[in-house]
């Protein structure tokens, strides 16, 4: 699924949080919203699942995302909020199960529980299925939640910095198992990460926002620069190519405030 964001604008109490947003992220493909704090990464990603109102257009392949509403959205896409509360008596397996919300009956079928399993074994926590999700690690609730987004198999990923909680090794996982989706299945991932590292290995395009604008968008190549990384971060980074090819970042000094 094409995901197509053109002149998004998006005021909050009159300060503008989004100027003149647009981007591309085709099927197969993982698009990395990247930029400093405040800069816009999870108001776009609220923006295209329609929970943000916004000027300007969002289109799902050549629908617009607002004549689909909730309903169409919902079936058709995966949010993963940044900020995950789960302040409930439920397991894990029922966390996921809800996930298929929209298509379960009156009784939930060996097959829906069989698909949550499976979702959690994609995220390596089927052992804590049976488990109250609150006994669990911040880091594998984000998981929980992962495999609750991913358990309707979603043509559209979109997730707000899916590894924050995560330990090096659940990162990388994490990513290579969006990266085997979005090929296996023709999906389309659009996520917000603050690694500038994780970005540059698993992304195919990067989209760095700062004070939201689109700052500069590209391969992870044509992004990750001195100078781009210097012009939104207000950081110095050395930046060196390895030899396979993935952009290596190095952050040196924060500069000094204008």
């Amino acid at each position: 699924m094409k995901l197509t964001v053109s002149g998004v604008c998006v005021e909050f109490h009159r300060v503008p949080a989004l100027r003149d947003v647009g981007l591309e992220a085709a099927p197969r493909t993982i698009t990395a919203l990247i930029g400093p704090n405040g800069a816009g990464k999870s108001t776009l990603l609220r923006c295209a699942y329609g929970l943000v109102p916004y000027r300007g257009r969002i289109l799902l392949n050549d629908t617009d995302a607002r004549a689909l509403g909730s309903p169409g959205l919902s079936h058709l896409a995966a949010y993963l909020p940044q900020d995950l509360h789960a302040r409930s008596r439920l397991t894990v397996l029922e966390v996921v199960l809800l996930g298929k919300l929209g298509s379960l009956g009156w009784h939930v079928q060996d097959r829906d529980i069989a698909h949550a399993r499976a979702s959690l074994e994609q995220v390596g926590i089927v052992d804590a299925a049976d488990r109250p999700i609150m006994e669990l690690s911040l880091g594998q609730r984000q998981l929980a939640f992962v495999a609750q987004a991913l358990v309707r198999e979603p043509r559209l990923l979109l997730f707000d910095e899916p590894t924050s909680a995560l330990d090096l090794r659940h990162q990388l996982e994490l990513l290579a198992l969006i990266r085997r989706l979005v090929e296996e299945r023709g999906a389309t991932a659009v996520i917000a990460l603050h690694d500038l590292n994780l970005a540059s290995r698993f992304a195919d395009r990067i989209v760095l926002l700062a004070r939201g604008c689109v700052h500069a968008a590209g391969t992870p190549a044509e992004v990750l620069t001195e100078e781009t990384i210097r012009g939104a971060y207000g950081v110095d980074a050395e930046i060196r190519c390895r030899e396979d090819g993935v952009i290596a970042v190095t952050p040196l000094r924060a500069l000094p405030l204008p």
